[in-house]
Formats: C-alpha cells, structure tokens, sequence
C-alpha cells in the first residue's frame, strides 16, 4: 500500500453498492470517503478535497445533478456518473453540467476502475499545467495565458479585464477572441 492514496468521494445511497464500490476502491489502494446524501456529499467535499467524485443521481435529499452544479461553480475535480438512469437526456444533461464521465447500472468494476484512472491521469495533467483546486474561469485564463507566457507580463489591469471576460463568456472563449479583447 502506498502512503499517497488517492481520495475518492462515493456519494450513493443505496447501503449494497456503496459497500462494493468502496471494498472495490479500498483494495485497489484507493482512499474511499463515503456519503449517503448529497448534502453529505457536498459537506465531506468541502472538508476532504478529494481527488475524485463518484456520483450516483438518485439520491434521497436532492438530486446528484446539484452537487455536480455546486462543486463546478469552483472546482474541476473529476466526477463520474454512476446511475441507474439510462436516458440519453439524463446523461446530456449531467455532461453537460460538468461530469466527466457516466456510467450506468449495473457495471462492470474493471470498466469502474479504469475510468477511475483515466480521470485520475487527467486531473494529474492538470495538476502539472498548474491547475488544480483553481476557480473554473481562472484555469481558462491560466491555460491560455500560460501556453502563451503572457500572464506574467499583462498589467495588472490586463488582468482583471481577462477575468472579467472569461465571467462574461461562461468560460468558453476562443484565444483570438481574447487576444483582440486585450
């Protein structure tokens, strides 16, 4: 067992499969937070950063959609998807609002693991562009802005105007775009 586990947060409710998914993860020397609710996820989020986000939708207090909302408005952790739900309007949706991935029930656990470690190897490309625990909007501008080497030489205003046009275009902005902005 290494002593640098990566800290995997399951948020299921149903007793059966959050038990499997967490012997599953634990064996695989994988450090597993464990939340019944999405308010108990959202809580053991704030206070254990994990790495990353296993996610059932279904859940009792509020649906799984919502953590995925709340923890997209700061954070670019990696959230998988793990419902029942098998509409393509369901996982549109969940896509689109920020999950990395889905999967539906019932699945298999090597399937389960290695989307595991692709989102995990993701997330370390990040981390090695410098962008981890970073807002939304403020990886955008690094990445652009690092890319080019010009972060450091905008003028303090320069950057408060990326910043404010990064808010205004929701994060999705083409570089030229921005070049011209500037």
């Amino acid at each position: 067992m290494s002593n640098n586990k990566y800290k995997v947060l399951i948020v299921e409710d149903e007793a059966n499969i959050c038990s499997f998914i967490e012997t599953l993860l634990t064996t695989n020397d994988y450090q597993a937070l464990v939340a019944h609710t999405c308010t108990m996820g959202l809580t053991l989020f704030a206070s254990h950063n994990p790495d990353l986000v296993i996610l059932d939708l279904g859940l009792p207090d509020r649906d799984g959609l919502e953590l995925i909302r709340t923890v997209r408005q700061k954070y670019m952790t990696p959230i998988i998807v793990l419902s029942a739900r098998t509409d393509e309007m369901d996982k549109i949706e969940a896509l689109d609002l920020g999950a990395n991935d889905y999967i539906t029930k019932p699945f298999g656990t090597g399937e389960l693991l290695a989307r595991v470690r692709v989102a995990l190897r993701l997330n370390r490309y990040r981390q090695v562009k410098g962008l981890r625990g970073c807002h939304t909007g403020d990886a955008v501008i690094f990445t652009m802005l690092r890319y080019r080497r010009k972060w450091d030489i905008l003028h303090p205003g320069s950057r408060n105007i990326a910043m404010d046009l990064i808010r205004q275009h929701q994060h999705m902005m083409f570089e030229a775009q921005f070049s011209n902005a500037l």
